[in-house]
């Protein structure tokens, strides 16, 4: 394993390897709670401060982030270009996650209503149908602002 974190209660044990896969354990009795793949070659993993997500870094510089009860996948976040991402961090209350690699640092804003605002925000165009499925994680696109 390359990197392993608890949440914050101790229940949950997630660990990356550099090969790409994760794995999550109940931690009271050491069984897999579910596994996490394709994640790039993981370099990193945090919980963020209540344990409901779970940040992985991955080699390819994206950090990608999962329900953590279920490991349902959320969204990946464009980080750090080709370069692996070695550190993640949530702030105390669990609104930024900053994500390092050689010297150089990203935060991003994290509550899902947040991202949905900010993303809503920039938009110049309508999303296709697919591209919310896939980005947003929504049946309903959100609209430009006029």
């Amino acid at each position: 394993m390359w990197d392993s974190a608890f949440n914050p209660g101790g229940q949950q044990l997630a660990a990356v390897s550099f090969s790409g896969d994760g794995t999550v354990w109940d931690a009271a009795v050491g069984e897999i709670q579910y596994s996490l793949k394709d994640l790039g070659s993981g370099s990193s993993v945090a919980f963020n401060p209540d344990g409901t997500l779970l940040a992985t870094g991955s080699g390819n510089g994206t950090v990608n982030l999962w329900e953590a009860g279920s490991g349902l996948p959320l969204f990946a976040l464009p980080g750090h270009g080709p370069s692996p991402v070695f550190g993640l961090a949530f702030n105390p209350d669990g609104k930024y996650l900053a994500s390092s690699f050689d010297g150089t640092a990203r935060v991003y804003v994290i509550p899902p209503e947040d991202l949905l605002a900010l993303a809503r925000s920039r938009l110049t165009r309508d999303l296709t149908v697919e591209e919310c499925q896939q980005y947003l994680h929504t049946e309903v696109c959100p609209s430009p602002p006029k």
